[in-house]
């Protein structure tokens, strides 16, 4: 039976489908572990947190840990939304509690400009950190998996084990064998390849076909992200260039399906059922990234140092657990866990079953799909200190067993 000391804390940006159907399903039980799900309020401060040993592992983008291990963070000094930008207590205004959230971390433009962002309402976003749904934790204690707002505080900052009050995050000291790695965070196992990623826009811009005009505004978790250079592809697809649109800093993908259904964006990316809800409520598909990017990595198991016996633990459990969801043995219950209305979650599983965007099977990072993301990267960020990230001896991934 597990223990206190056999309790893993992950840092997660909403809610994770596939823990919790671990979960149900025992596989948890089976590995002897108990899972907390931590959310974070940004990439910083989740990286932050798990350099400094608060989390046991993450559930991130494999772009977040690129850009930490071989850049530090960089110019990512404080990574906080204020203000009132975080949404209390829930993960979204549209009511669902999404998974796998994949938010990620990034660098100022080019120009160290955040390339015409416009600022939240009521809301800052000093260094560029994203604004994720201050929402806090499940775990066993919490069978239905709701979050409950616990480290949040008025001001619509955030404190407990996810991070630093305003999220910062400062980088760490070069690694002693290695001085092209800045933080030591590896991937130790590959989750989804992005879960319906795509372009959307808002209802009012969805004509037959949409009009893609010069001035419209772009909403990104942050200017320099994974998701954010994804969608700059996805922009220049539809004939546009980066000079023909604002891009708005507006935070998580929940926090961005609300945006783009409230009209304060005109065009985002959403995944994970966040697609589903916005294309229910009127808004049009644009573009997709395995349609136009290649083969994609979209979420990663990722750790400081070498992997703790229990964290390599959970990764067999859920692999264990996607070679159920696949094989369609567990559908019901995925559906369930999806918190979504039971005619988005038969299409969200069909998310998690797409072998070109769903879930990895095997939990192997392909090669392809990294180049895939580090060359986003390099295209709107270039960095020399990128250059061979994907070399073996930089040890960005840890081996398979």
């Amino acid at each position: 039976m597990s223990t206190e000391c056999n309790r893993l804390h992950i840092g997660v940006f909403s809610p994770s489908v596939l823990i919790r159907v671990a979960r149900r399903v025992g596989l948890l039980k089976e590995y002897d572990l108990s899972v907390e799900e931590v959310p974070v309020p940004s990439s910083p401060a989740q990286f932050a947190a798990l350099l400094d040993g608060r989390l046991d592992a993450a559930l991130t983008s494999p772009d977040n840990v690129l850009n930490h291990r071989f850049t530090g963070g960089a110019e990512l000094p404080n990574g906080s939304f204020t203000g009132g930008g975080v949404m209390l207590n829930r993960a979204s205004t549209t009511g669902a509690l999404l998974p796998d959230e994949v938010l990620t971390g990034g660098t100022q433009l080019l120009d160290g400009t955040l390339a015409g962002a416009t600022e939240l309402p009521g809301a800052s976003s000093a260094g560029g950190g994203e604004m994720l749904d201050g929402v806090s934790t499940s775990g066993p204690e919490q069978p239905d998996a709701s979050f409950t707002g616990r480290g949040e505080v008025s001001d619509g900052s955030f404190i407990g084990r996810a991070g630093v009050p305003d999220g910062s995050f400062t980088g760490s000291p070069n690694h002693p064998h290695n001085p092209a790695i800045q933080a030591d965070v590896r991937i130790l196992s590959a989750v989804d390849r992005g879960l319906g990623l795509a372009l959307y826009a808002s209802p009012e811009l969805s004509t037959s076909p949409p009009i893609m005009r010069p001035g419209l505004t772009l909403g990104v978790d942050v200017p320099n992200s994974g998701f954010a250079f994804a969608a700059y592809v996805l922009m220049e697809t539809l004939g546009l260039s980066r000079t023909d649109y604002q891009v708005t800093a507006l935070g998580s993908t929940p926090m961005r399906l609300d945006a783009l259904l409230a009209g304060r964006c005109d065009i985002t990316m959403l995944n994970a059922g966040n697609d589903l809800r916005a294309e229910d409520a009127g808004a049009t598909r644009l573009a997709g990234v395995a349609d136009h990017c290649g083969p994609y990595l979209g979420t990663v198991l990722a750790t400081a140092g070498a992997p703790k016996p229990l964290v390599s633990a959970l990764a067999k459990a859920l692999i264990a657990t996607t070679d159920l969801i696949l094989s369609g043995e567990v559908n019901e219950v995925a559906e369930q866990e999806t918190g979504l209305p039971k005619h988005l979650a038969t299409r969200y599983v069909r998310h998690l079953t797409n072998p070109h965007e769903g879930l990895v099977r095997d939990g192997r990072v392909d090669p392809t799909a990294m180049h895939t993301v580090l060359a986003l990267r390099r295209r709107y960020h270039p960095d020399d200190r990128l250059t061979a990230a994907l070399d073996p001896s930089n040890g960005l991934i840890t081996p398979h067993p």
